[in-house]
């Protein structure tokens, strides 16, 4: 972990913040390469930020993102989703979309989870969740 102001922890490779409307976001940075390291970090994270609770997550990322096979693994598991109660991705390209869309059909995260075209849309279903 990096640094720390008041409702976000930005680290090498995400943003984390708690939202005023009860929502926990996650920015992944341009380039990143997502390891299962760096989602355990993010869980940490989410845990402090978040009181050890369960909050409805917006994912959202930068350009360039490579999610490897055993970090969408990682993503269903139990432990990964400790302080989940739905994820809804925010999707910019066809890439994203088709890559998100095989993470839900194949993987099949334990929570709900969707991907939108549009922020706000996305926050309006994770709102649903609160």
């Amino acid at each position: 972990m990096e640094e720390q102001k008041n409702n976000s922890i930005d680290t090498k490779h995400t943003t984390i913040t708690l939202r005023d409307d009860g929502i926990m976001q996650f920015y992944f940075k341009d380039k990143t390469i997502l390891e299962v390291e760096m989602l355990k970090e993010a869980l940490e994270v989410t845990r402090i930020l978040g009181d050890g609770k369960k909050y409805p997550n917006l994912i959202l990322a930068g350009d360039f993102i490579t999610v490897a096979q055993v970090v969408r693994e990682f993503a269903v598991t139990e432990e990964s989703n400790r302080y989940t109660v739905a994820d809804a991705f925010v999707v910019k390209s066809l890439a994203e979309k088709l890559m998100v869309n095989f993470y839900i059909t194949i993987n099949r995260p334990p929570k709900p989870t969707r991907y939108f075209n549009k922020e706000e849309d996305a926050i309006k279903w994770l709102k649903k969740f609160l």
